[in-house]
Formats: C-alpha cells, structure tokens, sequence
C-alpha cells in the first residue's frame, strides 16, 4: 500500500467522524474490508520478517484510531441501553463477587466513566491481562441465565473499527 492509501485509512475513519453520526451509526461503524486485509498484511509481514519503520508507525496510528473508536463505541452503546436495562445491569453486577463486579464494571466504564482493556484492568488490579479476561468469561457465565446476559456480552466483547 503505498502513502495515499495509506493515508484513507485514517481519511476514512475521520470522515466518517466528522460527519457526526448518531449512536446507532456510530455502534454499527466498520473500516473497510481492504483496510482491514491491509492491517492483516502488516501483521504477519511483522511476524514472518518484520516491519519497516513506517509500517510500524502505520500500525501504531491505526490502533490509536482503533482504540478512539471502541471507547467511542462502547459510550455509545451504553448511552443506547434505556434507563431500566441500566438498572438491570447494575443490580445483575450488584450479584457477582466482588473482584468479578468490579472487573466488569470496569470493563464496560462504570468504575472509571471510562471502557478500560483487559491490559488496563490487569495493571489496576496488578495481574495479568489473561487472569482479567478469565475472571470476565466467570462472571458472564454466572449471569448466563440473567436478562442483561446478552448485553453484558455484547459490551465486553472487542469491538473491530
């Protein structure tokens, strides 16, 4: 991909922000599929030779964009979910241990008013980012049988651009 494509990449995703989309458009946003495969690319390339350090750059902005993007997607989603969901979701947390209830509710920005990564949850709590999203997977299948289940689910899961 040569500098003006690659520049779309983040065209393409500024674009589409400044067009000042509504929550529903913002949740269900996707780059495109040649982005994507272009990203796929870097990525093995880096694990079968290595990348130069423009290719590296280029991955760095695109999961800073992608990073922007989740916590915009996730504001989103939870700024959709109606006030009683909200309430159901809290007093479903309210059920869990406490260590999972607060993973969760870090997780999905109600401790930190913020979406934190399994990465940013594991320094908080001083473990690693496995254990979290182990402890993540525990909490879901307590509250398998709970009706905010699938919106819980839906929240925690990674979000693709």
């Amino acid at each position: 991909m040569d500098a003006c494509e690659q520049q779309s990449i983040f065209v393409e995703v500024s674009d589409f922000l400044v067009s000042q989309p509504n929550l529903e458009e913002l949740v269900a946003y996707q780059v495109s599929s040649s982005v994507k495969q272009h990203i796929d690319n870097l990525m093995q390339k880096n694990r079968e030779q290595g990348l130069s350090r423009a290719e590296q750059l280029e991955i760095e902005h695109f999961f800073a964009i992608s990073r922007m993007m989740t916590i915009a997607k996730v504001k989103a989603k939870l700024k959709l979910i109606d006030e009683q969901t909200q309430l159901q979701l809290n007093e479903a947390i309210d059920q869990l241990p406490d260590r999972e209830a607060h993973i969760i509710r870090l997780r999905i920005g109600l401790a930190e008013g913020r979406y934190l990564t399994l990465e940013e949850v594991g320094a908080i709590l001083g473990v690693a980012r496995e254990r979290i999203r182990q402890l993540q997977v525990m909490a879901l299948n307590r509250l398998e049988k709970s009706p905010i289940h699938s919106i819980l689910e839906d929240l925690l899961n990674p979000i693709d651009l």
